[in-house]
């Protein structure tokens, strides 16, 4: 059963006693609209991570459905070093100039983050730009306010110019749609928010018995809040309690580590580095509260998939996150970089099964509504078919 009352900022008083729009895609396209006519070319830097699995999961989707489109990935990084990706970018940029010329595709959608990845896509919308090509410009970044807030005028002029020449850009959130308007100058008839979309389970299986399971999913490291996390589970207050917890992903692990052994988690607190596919599902079935402290985010893929596994959800309020989860409904949302409160969040997910019950019973409806792959895929579609007819 649900709480009584809505929990929304819930932590102003529990934390006392110890201390004008874009277009929203969705399923509604343009009614007849004609079939592409050539294949989809999807352009990503190629990095293991949120974007090149957004890339993945719709390739996925639309391999099993009979209307989608033929789509090819190229990617212009690999994932060594700077040095060691520059024939992987030469080859990619040559690939997709052939391309062009050997089977001319119906749309371009370009995926994007901040700095490097800017500057790599450059070239691949002036040559799509120069063969008339329709360009689907994806925002993913976290950073990119501050990745063009640093820039002197010309290169901002230049980042301007590469997103007004796509025929559609899309960004994760409102608040990022408002900065693609104000700071990148894109024209609100280009701009359109879509949430990312991930797979999920059609049904959810019991989960074991046992003390509470708590995991992390993301580059370990500050911007994802980790040491606000190691704080947190140290405080008495959530020691005391039982449970067990699994921060998965690459970045500073052995660092981490130390931090938790320090701290006297290390026989309770797991940090098992890069997961695949396989083992991420496999942590998600048996968990039981997903964390996410962010500092800066666009809208992880990590939360979407707890909410589609049905798990209790304790983030930050960054970027395009308020947008999904709503404080004290699907989720609790805690200040960024503030381990006291993230640790009463804890506390309370961690000692109420009632609570844990419904903050992921709400989250999976709403995955089920907003966030599945199939929808999300479909909108896509509608986009790119959008895209083309108005090229």
């Amino acid at each position: 059963m649900p709480p009584s009352r809505p929990l929304g900022r819930w932590w102003q008083s529990a934390v006392a006693p110890i201390s004008g729009r874009a277009t929203r895609a969705h399923a509604t396209g343009v009614e007849g609209a004609r079939a592409l006519h050539g294949p989809v070319l999807m352009v990503d830097d190629g990095m293991r991570g949120g974007v090149r699995r957004v890339s993945e999961y719709l390739m996925a989707e639309w391999a099993r459905q009979p209307d989608a489109p033929a789509v090819e990935r190229i990617p212009l990084r690999g994932e060594g070093s700077l040095r060691s990706s520059v024939p992987v970018y030469l080859g990619g940029l040559a690939r997709f100039a052939w391309r062009l010329v050997a089977r001319r595709p119906a749309v371009v959608h370009l995926n994007i983050t901040q700095r490097g990845s800017t500057w790599r896509a450059l070239p691949v919308v002036a040559l799509a730009r120069l063969g008339r090509l329709p360009v689907l410009l994806a925002l993913h970044s976290s950073e990119y306010r501050s990745f063009t807030g640093g820039l002197p005028a010309p290169l901002l002029g230049v980042v301007r110019w590469m997103f007004g020449s796509a025929g559609v850009v899309t960004v994760l959130g409102e608040g990022w749609a408002d900065y693609a308007r104000d700071d990148l100058r894109v024209r609100p008839e280009r701009l359109h928010v879509v949430p990312n979309a991930v797979p999920g389970p059609a049904r959810l299986e019991p989960r074991e018995p046992g003390p509470p399971r708590l995991l992390f999913l993301g580059q370990v490291g500050r911007r994802k809040g980790v040491a606000d996390l190691l704080d947190a589970l140290a405080t008495p207050e959530v020691a005391a309690l039982e449970w067990s917890a699994t921060v998965a992903g690459n970045g500073e692990v052995l660092e981490y580590r130390e931090r938790a052994r320090e701290l006297g988690l290390a026989g309770r607190v797991r940090l098992t580095g890069w997961l695949g596919p396989d083992d991420v599902a496999w942590e998600l079935q048996r968990a039981d509260v997903f964390v996410l402290p962010s500092h800066a985010e666009g809208l992880p893929l990590a939360v979407l998939e707890a909410m589609a596994y049905g798990l209790a959800i304790v983030t930050t309020p960054v970027g395009a996150i308020p947008e999904v989860i709503e404080d004290g409904e699907t989720g609790l949302l805690v200040p960024p970089g503030d381990p006291e409160v993230l640790a009463v969040a804890l506390r309370l997910v961690l000692g109420s099964d009632v609570l844990r019950d419904a903050l992921a019973t709400a989250a999976r409806s709403q995955w089920e509504r907003d966030h599945d792959i199939t929808q999300g895929a479909r909108n896509m579609l509608r986009l790119y078919e959008q895209l083309a007819m108005s090229a």
